[in-house]
């Protein structure tokens, strides 16, 4: 009975804990301040019919200006995930996409607010 346990046991905790993992991350170091730009992750863990399982996560960043590391960002204006290809600027320096009621379109200029247009029609928009 004791191999048996013993056997229950360590499989219980190969579920739990990875058998490998590996960790890689892309840092932007000025000298005094580093940040994580990219980080990408690979774990190999028993899933729960006992087989080992491989999970990839990637985790891109969203710099402060709306734009991304990778393909997808978020809108600043919506709160949207869409492609990079789909977000314009502002004048203000705030990002709109092309969603349904987030990015309005005045004289082929792309605006976040009709505060924005309306601002900006009257030379008083200043970039945040």
């Amino acid at each position: 009975m004791e191999e048996k346990e013993f056997m229950e046991n360590f499989i219980k905790l190969l579920k739990v804990n990875p058998l490998t993992a590996k960790k890689k991350k892309i840092i932007l170091d000025d000298g005094s301040k580093e940040e994580v730009i990219f980080e990408t992750s690979r774990q190999t863990i028993l899933n729960e019919a006992g087989m080992p399982e491989t999970i990839f996560v990637n985790k891109p960043r969203v710099l402060e200006d709306g734009s991304s590391t990778a393909g997808v960002t978020r809108c600043q204006t919506c709160q949207g995930i869409v492609r990079i290809q789909s977000l314009h600027r502002c004048p203000c320096g705030r990002t709109c996409c092309i969603s349904r009621g987030c990015g309005k379109v005045w004289n082929g200029t792309w605006f976040c607010s009709l505060r924005c247009a309306i601002l900006y029609g009257l030379r008083l928009l200043r970039r945040f």
